[in-house]
């Protein structure tokens, strides 16, 4: 699938002090419980960027030299499978990180970045990001945890792709967009496109539509360019649980 991504569109806000921007990043999971003065040391060289909906922060295969933190906004990642489709592996909200495995490994990025609403990032280089890395063990536990949590996921999806009919998947990559929002209850949006659920679902885009379309009259979601609100969860989990049993 090819995505008409709009063109980069990122600023440099250097006048944000290195100090407001390690006292933000304490706040974040990953750097929970490190000392301030190793959190400004890491943020010497942290640039602020400004991203617009659809801005791509990295692709697939670029050299892995920045890690970003996100203020505010929503990121997807994306991995191609095949030679056509690309599929969301996870969408991350403020506080999450993304890049940091491709430094970890000292290999490329290992999936695609893309802003799905205007986003502000910090970003760190390798070596301060390594540098602090290497010698906290709690962000390493961190991260290790977070991708075991990945693992599981990737394995969750696979299960499901075999045995859930066309409703049932999309269905379970709705209920996984809205579970990553960490928002209880019903009333959740979620910025994604048709196309988009149809790639990480399997299915043709006209598939997603016409279900979307019976979803929208039954009142368990509503749709809007470049969105999706879910206002039933509970129907769309029967979905799925009516699917397995099929």
């Amino acid at each position: 699938m090819e995505y008409n991504f709009p063109s980069l569109a990122n600023g440099f806000d250097k006048k944000l002090k290195n100090e407001e921007i390690a006292v933000f990043i304490a706040k974040t999971p990953i750097f929970e419980g490190v000392e301030l003065k190793n959190l400004k040391r890491a943020a010497e060289n942290s640039q602020v960027h400004h991203f617009r909906k659809g801005s791509i922060i990295f692709q697939k295969g670029e050299p892995s030299n920045w890690m970003y933190i996100i203020r505010k906004g929503s990121i997807a990642e994306f991995v191609r499978y095949g030679s056509s489709v690309d599929i969301i592996v996870k969408t991350r909200k403020a506080c999450d990180y993304i890049g940091e495995m491709g430094m970890l490994i000292d290999e490329p990025y290992t999936c695609t970045a893309v802003a799905m609403e205007n986003s502000t990032l910090y970003s760190f280089s390798k070596e301060k990001f390594l540098e602090l890395a290497w010698s906290t063990p709690k962000i390493l536990q961190h991260i290790i945890s977070q991708l075991i949590d990945r693992l599981n996921n990737s394995c969750e999806k696979f299960v499901n792709a075999m045995h859930l009919d066309a409703e049932g998947r999309l269905a379970f990559t709705i209920i996984q967009l809205a579970n990553d929002k960490d928002t209880e209850g019903d009333n959740i949006k979620i910025n994604v496109t048709q196309d988009e659920l149809a790639a990480s679902s399997g299915m043709a885009r006209q598939t997603v539509a016409s279900i979307l379309g019976q979803w929208r009259k039954q009142g368990w979601i509503l749709t809007s360019r470049g969105s999706i609100s879910v206002k039933n969860r509970d129907a769309l989990m029967d979905v799925i649980v009516d699917s397995e049993l099929k």
